[in-house]
């Protein structure tokens, strides 16, 4: 099998002393260069929860996911982000067929982040338990970093803090710049932009 052409990387994390790489096919290969090997050590799957917190599917046809791999507080995460391809003026995902000319102007992009689920690798087992709480952290996304930090002033609130990293959509009207930004509540699903 040849790991570097079947699927590509989009997101990797070095997480005790072992490279974790993220594949767009939803595995995550662990690499151990201490050891005399070419090929990852372990490949998980990771197969997502694709409900929002009001217990409906996001529709595969109107909806993309972008992951992101994460170290906090010893654990490692992996960050599931739902975005609506095409968004209403009322927020809701719909077809591109479906929009009327009061969602598309002045809006040339018109996805927005609709929800987040956050996972927990389990190592002992193998796989990745879903996170309710952030307990008392905070996850930040400013352009393409990600850092998460201890939380400090944001008591209470469980926030994934998010910015617009869809650089292939926003590249196509350079005017138009990143609007995908806001702020997501763990807790009860809610968003801010």
């Amino acid at each position: 099998m040849n790991y570097l052409t079947e699927s590509a990387y989009c997101d990797i994390i070095c997480y005790e002393t072992q490279l974790f790489a993220l594949k767009d096919n939803g595995t995550v290969e662990v690499w151990d260069f201490d050891l005399p090997t070419l090929f990852p050590t372990n490949i998980m799957s990771f197969r997502p929860v694709i409900i929002d917190f009001d217990g409906n599917e996001f529709p595969r046809d109107k909806f993309s996911t972008q992951c992101y791999l994460v170290e906090s507080m010893g654990d490692l995460l992996l960050v599931n982000r739902f975005i609506g391809n095409f968004v209403n003026s009322e927020g809701f995902a719909v077809d591109e067929s479906d929009l009327g000319i009061e969602d598309t102007q002045p809006l040339v992009c018109p996805y927005r982040t609709k929800g987040f689920h956050v996972y927990k690798l389990v190592s002992i087992r193998n796989t990745w338990e879903i996170v309710e709480s952030l307990g008392n952290a905070v996850i930040f996304w400013v352009k393409i970093t990600l850092c998460h930090c201890p939380l400090r002033i944001f008591k209470g609130v469980n926030p994934i803090y998010y910015t617009d990293d869809n650089w292939d959509q926003m590249n196509e009207d350079y005017l138009y710049g990143g609007h995908d930004c806001g702020v997501f509540n763990l807790t009860d699903g809610s968003s801010k932009t």
